[in-house]
């Protein structure tokens, strides 16, 4: 894959060397046995997505991950996503419009 812009949001395309098969959270914490103690997360934006599936999410212990505020979304639907998964936010860190977060159950 190469990227198609030069920003943190930079979006990918499929190479001339062939493409690469995406795997959804749920197939992926299902092939861990349905348990993943710590869950990195960077997927520069789509994160938003990724939270609309909650059952995902069920055997995830911890999650440190980049969040993008884009599309209108605020650090406080952050806070809201991750009470909605059962998660508490334990450390923030806010930057111009991303910034790290690790949750916990």
């Amino acid at each position: 894959l190469k990227a198609t812009q030069s920003s943190r949001l930079g979006q990918t395309i499929a190479s001339e060397h062939g493409s690469i098969k995406l795997v959804g959270i749920k197939d992926a914490v299902s092939r861990m046995n349905g348990r993943i103690d710590l869950l990195k997360l960077d997927c520069e934006g789509a994160e938003w997505q990724i939270f609309r599936d909650p059952a995902a999410f069920s055997g995830v212990s911890q999650i440190r991950m980049e969040y993008h505020l884009v599309d209108g979304h605020r650090v406080e639907d952050l806070f809201a996503v991750a009470a909605k998964l059962s998660y508490q936010i334990t450390y923030i860190a806010e930057n111009d419009g991303y910034g790290i977060a690790y949750w916990e159950r």
